[in-house]
């Protein structure tokens, strides 16, 4: 999501949290757009994303994002065991409808408006036990099963290829 890397992972408290998290054992997956997709290039169409040098801001936002986290998990503070508490994937199949946290017995969905990036979106926190968690969490994991693991190799030397039409 345009939150996670522009608002959150910029912010360096947060991204200090968020690799202690990991060290600590807390399990995180991330579903992100592949940056060499189809599907990124229709959401950055729908979007009116910005191109620098042939390259959508989402395309090179991904990259970064990435690569940062690439990087930090290979710094000698990581274990082994602390690299198995975080999964990537990146999605190259399935266009995202919302920006979806799931933590413990919570789920926070933020739906998207094509076109309105950046402007206030609905958003709604659902919790276990109900209907509507078990509905979120099945569509999480379908979504996630869709997705194609990165190493943290692929992640720390990921590139954009594929130029935006």
């Amino acid at each position: 999501s345009n939150t996670f890397w522009t608002r959150w992972f910029d912010d360096e408290k947060f991204r200090k949290g968020f690799f202690k998290n990991i060290a600590s054992g807390a399990k995180i997956r991330l579903l992100i757009y592949d940056p060499n997709s189809e599907i990124l290039e229709l959401r950055s169409k729908d979007e009116n994303d910005p191109k620098s040098n042939g390259k959508s801001q989402m395309q090179n936002e991904i990259v970064s994002t990435l690569n940062k986290i690439g990087n930090e998990l290979d710094h000698p503070e990581f274990r082994p065991r602390d690299l198995k508490t975080l999964a990537v994937r990146l999605s190259n199949r399935s266009y995202h409808l919302a920006q979806i946290i799931w933590a413990d017995n919570e789920i926070l969905v933020s739906n998207y408006l094509s076109g309105k990036s950046g402007s206030p979106c609905p958003t709604f926190q659902v919790i276990e036990p109900s209907e509507y968690f078990s509905l979120y969490r099945e569509q999480i994991e379908i979504l996630w099963n869709r997705g194609r693991p990165i190493s943290m190799d692929e992640m720390k030397n990921l590139t954009i290829t594929r130029e935006p039409k």
